[in-house]
């Protein structure tokens, strides 16, 4: 994703702590058809589309919209996505090796949705924002591969 496009996300994502109705109506959607009826979303899509080098599957920017709804700290230098899935608490990975496989496996944006919801909440809603907005946008064997290696390496 380019520059642009990722500052215009991450200022719409800062502009939901003064939107918290938009916030919360974002969490409580359960899949992309009810994100898609949420003006918070709407907001964005404008926003974005006034870009014109930007160019968004509509699924994809819903599931983006939900998602970073459900991230409340973008903590400065914090690890990829798949890096703090494979974080060790104990002797167990924060995100198992399953789950994590699961996501991989995940070929619609409806699946990715409902999979990174569950691991953002796992990671305590602490993620790079623009790691997963790149990842939902890119989500293909590329991204895919990315994040075994880096899940795998650690």
């Amino acid at each position: 994703m380019r520059a642009g496009g990722r500052d215009v996300l991450l200022s719409w994502w800062r502009g939901l702590e003064r939107d918290k109705g938009g916030r919360a109506a974002l969490r409580r959607c359960h899949t992309l058809s009810e994100v898609m009826l949420e003006p918070s979303y709407h907001a964005l899509c404008r926003e974005l589309h006034a870009l014109p080098e930007v160019k968004w599957d509509l699924e994809r920017l819903a599931a983006v919209a939900a998602l970073a709804a459900l991230v409340e700290e973008w903590p400065e230098g914090i690890e990829s996505l798949p890096t703090q899935m494979a974080r060790k608490v104990g002797d167990r990975k924060v995100v198992s090796e399953l789950r994590f496989r699961r996501v991989l496996q995940c070929q619609e944006p409806e699946e990715l949705f409902q999979s990174l919801r569950r691991i953002i909440r796992l990671l305590d809603k602490r993620v790079d924002l623009p790691d997963l907005v790149a990842a939902v946008h890119d989500w293909g064997d590329r991204t895919r591969k990315e994040w075994a290696y880096a899940y795998f390496k650690s």
